[in-house]
């Protein structure tokens, strides 16, 4: 029984050090991703930068919705 605790303790620690690597790894890419859509659309807003919008930033199918036209794909 005592056995039984024991390994039940060290795979929930285990798990629990594999969960928290995990969300820091999600929040590193997540503030990230939000700093470079951040500087892109600063560009484009801020100083009507439409050349923002390529590929290095935006999926090759991205849709931009403005007023008038929209920009479709880079």
């Amino acid at each position: 029984m005592k056995k039984q605790i024991k390994h039940l303790l060290i795979f929930t620690i285990i798990g629990l050090f594999t969960l928290g690597c995990e969300t820091q790894q999600e929040d590193l890419k997540l503030s990230e991703n939000v700093k470079t859509y951040q500087e892109a659309w600063s560009q484009f807003f801020d100083e009507r930068n439409m050349e923002i919008i390529n590929n290095e930033y935006f999926t090759e199918d991205v849709t931009v919705v403005i007023p008038g036209d929209n920009i479709i794909g880079i």
